[in-house]
């Protein structure tokens, strides 16, 4: 059971390179982004910044509307 929990939680959450390339971005964009303000990492573990899927879902969607609003 808890083999299946924690593959659980290692699947939601993402470190910085898994977020870039899970949005389709380099390293250096997300970091931009993030020191701009344009998104915010969903927590950290000491100095690592860490993205959950579900936010990294949502930006892709917020941002997907504003290119079409455009």
């Amino acid at each position: 059971m808890e083999s299946i929990l924690n593959s659980n939680i290692s699947e939601e959450w993402l470190d910085f390179k898994s977020a870039a390339k899970y949005l389709g971005i380099t390293e250096n964009n997300l970091r931009i982004r993030v020191h701009r303000g344009q998104m915010t990492p969903s927590g950290r573990l000491g100095k690592l910044l860490k993205f959950k899927r579900e936010d990294l879902d949502n930006y892709l969607i917020i941002s997907n509307k504003e290119r079409i609003n455009d």
